[in-house]
């Protein structure tokens, strides 16, 4: 996978919340539409920069590169901050708190030293780190169950295909007695890259799209880190 095809793979990922005006800076839709049906190395610039104005996600691709000496729009990076990766692990701790401290100003000061301090381990930082632990930066995101479930990266496994949605075996987020729960639930997802799919076969979506075809360790990974975050964010529910 080249850079073209790396930049492709983040702006699938970001097109979803960014029509719905919860990330980056405009409405970047048309050319992220514009570049996955024709990508052009001319454009390579232009969608780099429309990426880093994605607060969150880019902060953290920024961190991921530091740490292992690669660039934020590298296919690694960009496939450990979705997915996750073993690029994951190489990020210390103390990285992730001055992060969230310095960089998360949208948050209350006290809150960021709060959920800083918390940090006493490794974490992956994931996109589901941000949706769990942090929440969201966007003010109109409340930190609810029902919108940790569409930002979250999830899973499934295909069952039925219908014209442009699919059945999936997938993932699913609720909030019970002061948890955070992960369920197996059937979900139907829109199918906006008209993948040619069939039964059995693995997903990813995100703000209910499929995002990519993915194999039984790109599932591993999103669940192994899903697991971890979910756990620590249970922990600081808890504890607070």
């Amino acid at each position: 996978m080249g850079k073209i095809e790396a930049l492709s793979r983040a702006c699938k990922y970001a097109l979803a919340p960014n029509k719905l005006g919860y990330c980056g800076k405009c409405d970047y839709s048309e050319i992220y539409i514009s570049f996955l049906k024709n990508p052009k190395q001319e454009d390579v610039p232009k969608i780099e920069e429309s990426l880093k104005s994605f607060r969150a996600m880019y902060s953290y691709l920024k961190l991921i590169a530091e740490y292992n000496n690669v660039n934020p729009f590298s296919e690694k990076a960009i496939e450990a901050y979705w997915l996750g990766n073993s690029l994951l692990d190489n990020v210390p701790v103390e990285a992730v708190k001055s992060l969230i401290k310095n960089d998360f100003i949208e948050i209350p000061l006290k809150q960021r030293e709060m959920k800083a301090d918390f940090l006493k381990k490794k974490v992956l930082l994931q996109h589901s780190f941000h949706v769990l632990y942090i929440n969201f930066l966007n003010p109109r995101l409340k930190p609810i169950a029902k919108n940790m479930d569409n930002c979250i990266v999830k899973y499934g496994k295909v069952l039925e295909i219908w014209k442009d949605k699919v059945k999936t075996k997938s993932m699913a987020l609720s909030y019970n007695l002061g948890e955070i729960k992960v369920m197996e639930k059937v979900l139907s997802f829109e199918n906006p890259y008209r993948y040619d799919l069939k039964k059995g076969d693995l997903v990813s979506a995100h703000w209910g799209n499929i995002i990519e075809k993915i194999d039984k360790i790109g599932k591993s990974k999103i669940k192994e880190s899903t697991f971890s975050n979910l756990a620590l964010a249970n922990s600081y529910l808890g504890h607070f």
